[in-house]
């Protein structure tokens, strides 16, 4: 199997701050959490982090369920990792419907690594993704000005996340293919 992937980074001083502020789509408001998500929320966060399925070349992704979602939680906090959550919530079903995270490593105080960006299928083309991760940028610089640098990776067939990430100010730093084999 072979995959393609683009390395964006964001360096926070090349960007101004200020492109990031969006508000929230109509019918959608934005909550966030650092650790465990919010009981009423596990659900629909478990099912909307399955739709990342729809992204090109997601394969290695998990089958997400309300406990892998529990177990992933419990693995970062094992760690010592500071687990950053920032969702969109449909204010008429109180149902999440964007989902992004990123990982921060006690040791690791200049850098990070964003995860996931996703949007359930019905929701997408409304700005959510972006909405969601400049609103996660906004939280993350407020608490951590010494970030210097944020790197994400997606698929280089993923078009529309490449150009939300981009409109934030990431750039690509590289293109690198993937090739696995059973053996």
């Amino acid at each position: 199997m072979t995959a393609s992937r683009v390395v964006q980074r964001l360096t926070v001083a090349d960007v101004e701050p200020e492109s990031w502020e969006l508000s929230a789509p109509v019918g959608y408001r934005v909550e966030r959490w650092i650790g465990a998500t919010p009981e009423h929320l596990l659900v629909s966060v478990a099912s909307t982090r399955r739709a990342i399925h729809d992204a090109p070349d997601t394969a290695r992704d998990p089958e997400w369920t309300p406990e892998l979602v529990r177990a992933a939680e419990a693995e970062d906090l094992a760690a010592g990792v500071e687990h950053r959550v920032v969702v969109a919530v449909e204010e008429a079903t109180g149902l999440v419907v964007a989902f992004t995270d990123v990982q921060l490593y006690p040791d690791d105080f200049e850098h990070t690594v964003w995860h996931d960006t996703v949007v359930a299928p019905r929701h997408r083309a409304r700005g959510l993704a972006r909405f969601v991760k400049a609103h996660m940028l906004r939280w993350l610089l407020t608490d951590r000005p010494e970030l210097e640098r944020i790197d994400t990776g997606t698929a280089a067939s993923n078009f529309p996340m490449i150009r939300v990430n981009e409109r934030l100010g990431f750039v690509t730093a590289r293109e690198v293919v993937v090739v696995s084999r059973s053996v």
